[in-house]
């Protein structure tokens, strides 16, 4: 059973817009587009000015059961932004 900490610290993970777009299925150009105009899907923070989106909202964007179900899920993303 995951800990209220590991819980934490899952939710507060985040991912570059590359690898937010592969996950959605978009482009680099059209997310930073659609963050431009207000129109991402989930929320965009800046960080170490650096856009990044949490990768917890992107889980409950896509519906992702096992993220909650499974204490060794891991998301499929990979160092090149691939997504895979």
């Amino acid at each position: 059973m995951e800990s209220d900490f590991d819980a934490r610290m899952h939710s507060l993970r985040t991912v570059s817009m590359r690898e937010a777009g592969a996950l959605l299925g978009i482009g680099k150009n059209k997310s930073y587009g659609l963050v431009k105009q207000g129109r991402y899907p989930v929320r965009v923070h800046q960080v170490a000015g650096k856009l990044r989106v949490r990768l917890s909202d992107l889980e409950t964007l896509l519906g992702d059961a096992n993220a909650n179900d499974d204490p060794f899920y891991e998301p499929i993303v990979s160092d090149d932004g691939s997504g895979g």
